[in-house]
């Protein structure tokens, strides 16, 4: 008798510590969980939304998470799956299984595009979407995966857009797919892969890339293991370098600025060195803080760009900024606010739209293109 009544004290006990060492200040949370977690307002409450952060909370900090979540990912594939949380495990690569955008939201974005085109004034607006590594490298998908034609689709959205000069990504990039043009961890384009885009680039923007040989190549990080790996808890054998490309001749960019809405910090260069440490190595570039960045150059050609973009854009600013007197760049993902507050839209020649499939399949959105004149 007294075994069973061990055995029901120890279950009972085992439900009580979960979420008691759940709430522990273990080392791993690195101050990550929202104060309202714990503290909750009452319209949260309300809306539901604290339980939701509560959920949250408790699973990310639920005893052996990591293990358990790597044993069911490793599971799943014993099992004969060959797609976890979105992500299609292939033999060499992971790739991000994207749905097709949706009717409805094509028109919508169709629609505020050629707006925003139509309301410029002796301004080109440009537009370049960007295929994922499942449209350039198709034969690193398992077996059966299905992925809908990309190509296809981006060139019925090109078709519906007269007033913008748009640019092919894909014929370079797949052209340049025996070099690493996407990360076999993360949904970005490699460096390698951003010079493949710059390049395209060039011609539609009115200038001549800079060489392939006219650039130093750094080696930065080996190691790294980026978004699909954390989402997939796989990825042993895959490992991505991180490569960082300096003109040759000379430096251009002598001022960086980050402008978060309440005050603006200066940088002097596109490298953040220290996120090399972190475990998104890719945010070397420009950082891992949100904000509208204003890259200021020792050129005097009076060339301004307007870039909109989603995380493809900060491994261009290793080339775009040898020919611009000043880059700016709009996450339309993180930004919120009057575009006009920021800046003078009209003191740039040109504005370009830089998107990938990854960002448009989740409905990018739009809003910060709508202004007033």
């Amino acid at each position: 008798m007294w075994h069973r009544k061990m055995l029901i004290a120890a279950f009972f006990l085992i439900l009580l510590a979960i979420p008691v060492i759940a709430f522990l200040p273990l080392w791993e949370s690195g101050g990550r969980y929202p104060a309202n977690a714990l503290s909750p307002k009452p319209e949260a409450l309300i809306s539901g939304e604290y339980m939701e952060q509560l959920d949250a909370f408790l699973a990310e900090r639920l005893p052996f998470r990591e293990s358990m979540a790597e044993a069911r990912a490793r599971l799943a594939l014993l099992e004969g799956r060959r797609e976890i949380n979105g992500v299609f495990v292939g033999p060499e690569r992971l790739m991000e299984n994207l749905p097709e955008p949706s009717e409805e939201y094509t028109r919508q974005a169709v629609s505020l595009l050629n707006a925003f085109a139509g309301s410029r004034r002796n301004q080109e607006v440009l537009l370049m979407l960007v295929p994922t590594a499942a449209e350039i490298y198709p034969e690193d998908l398992p077996p059966f995966a299905q992925s809908f034609d990309q190509v296809r689709y981006i060139q019925s959205f090109y078709r519906e857009l007269p007033g913008i000069t748009c640019v092919d990504a894909y014929t370079p990039l797949s052209t340049g797919r025996s070099g690493p043009v996407f990360y076999r961890t993360d949904h970005c384009w490699t460096s390698y892969g951003a010079y493949q885009g710059y390049s395209a680039l060039a011609k539609s923007l009115g200038y001549r890339a800079a060489s392939w040989d006219l650039f130093n190549i750094e080696h930065a990080a080996h190691d790294y293991q980026g978004d699909l790996c954390r989402r997939t808890r796989l990825g042993d054998g895959l490992q991505d370098t991180v490569d960082l490309y300096t003109y040759a001749y000379s430096g251009v960019v002598e001022d960086v600025i980050r402008d978060n809405g309440k005050n603006t910090v200066t940088y002097p260069t596109i490298f953040f060195r220290e996120e090399l440490d972190s475990e998104n190595k890719c945010q070397v570039f420009l950082g891992s803080e949100p904000g509208v960045f204003h890259i200021r150059t020792n050129l005097d050609n009076g060339k301004r760009l307007l870039l909109f973009k989603d995380s493809l854009a900060e491994p261009l600013m290793q080339f775009l900024p040898l020919h611009y007197e000043e880059i700016t760049l709009v996450d339309l993902w993180s930004f919120h606010g009057r575009l006009e507050d920021y800046l003078n839209v009209f003191r740039y020649q040109q504005v370009l739209f830089l998107l990938d499939m990854t960002s448009l399949s989740k409905e990018v959105p739009f809003s910060a293109i709508c202004m007033e004149e």
